[in-house]
């Protein structure tokens, strides 16, 4: 599929567990003009071949290992698992580039590996995202829960600016969760958006013809306004997603109310009096102070 139909599709045809605000600006940018690069212009690697992330590279006619988790001096054995922006599945390397995406595919590939170094004793977390897609997000968790049951490893969870809606299901499957006052936590709702544009093209004397087979399959082709019974598949769609979300943060975290999982963030402070976060810190050194890491 071409990267532009790719993402077209993504933001307008599919549910998303992400901030509200981040897709509403998803949506004026794909209306105003996607802003991909121009013909000849090379895009920056930020996640090429992303379809089939990758676990080797070769330098000099050697294989070399590509580690998708930081370490630091200060604190070693310790590996820190980034998942830096919107989250998302085999996508395109365009797609990847025009989202500002993270790929799940490397951030648990990132878990696996930081699992099987024997010189890591800790994993964190790291998490900066408003959330993204509903494909893989349940699968990660239970990938971070795998890790923290199996691996004999401590695994921390942490955010300094946004852990939401899928990005938040990903935290919460961390057995202990740090937050700062500021950050933005929860928005634990799910929701799909699509526009009809029938009424408009009739306004403008422009006539269309759908042919389907298949009385749904032409649901979503933009022509006609949905059914009612398509409206009702919709909604269930969405209603089923956001039920088996709150099942997990339910589990995972079973002191979090239920009303606190009805869609709205929550700055770290609040959330942390939710049940959201276990511990307030003021940043990353700050939480590996806490727990007894850096001195």
């Amino acid at each position: 599929m071409p990267s532009k139909a790719e993402i077209a599709k993504l933001v307008f045809r599919e549910p998303w567990l992400l901030h509200p605000e981040t897709h509403q600006m998803l949506m004026l940018e794909l209306i105003h003009g996607m802003g991909f690069a121009e013909d000849g212009e090379e895009l920056p690697d930020v996640s090429a071949d992303a379809r089939l992330p990758k676990h080797y590279e070769w330098w000099n006619g050697e294989k070399e290992e590509i580690n998708y988790f930081l370490t630091m001096e200060e604190a070693p054995g310790v590996a820190r698992v980034p998942l830096n922006g919107i989250v998302a599945k085999r996508l395109s390397r365009y797609a990847y580039y025009w989202l500002g995406a993270a790929c799940l595919d490397r951030f648990v590939q990132g878990l696996q590996q930081a699992a099987a170094k024997p010189e890591i004793h800790t994993i964190a977390v790291d998490i900066n995202s408003p959330g993204g897609v509903v494909t893989f997000v349940e699968e990660t968790g239970r990938a971070i829960e795998r890790v923290a049951r199996e691996s004999g490893k401590r695994v921390l969870g942490f955010t300094d600016t946004q852990a939401c809606s899928s990005a938040y299901w990903i935290l919460a499957s961390c057995p202990k969760i740090y937050c700062t006052p500021s950050s933005q936590l929860g928005c634990i709702g799910t929701y799909m958006y699509s526009l009809d544009h029938s009424e408009a093209l009739r306004k403008a004397g422009i006539k269309e013809f759908l042919f389907e087979a298949g009385r749904h399959k032409g649901a979503n082709a933009g022509v006609r306004p949905y059914t009612k019974e398509e409206e009702d598949i919709y909604q269930g769609i969405v209603d089923a997603v956001h039920a088996k979300f709150k099942a997990a943060v339910g589990r995972l975290r079973p002191g979090v109310p239920e009303d606190a999982m009805e869609g709205l963030w929550y700055f770290g402070e609040e959330a942390w009096s939710l049940g959201l976060a276990d511990d307030l810190v003021d940043g990353y050194d700050d939480m590996l102070r806490a727990e007894g890491l850096i001195f």
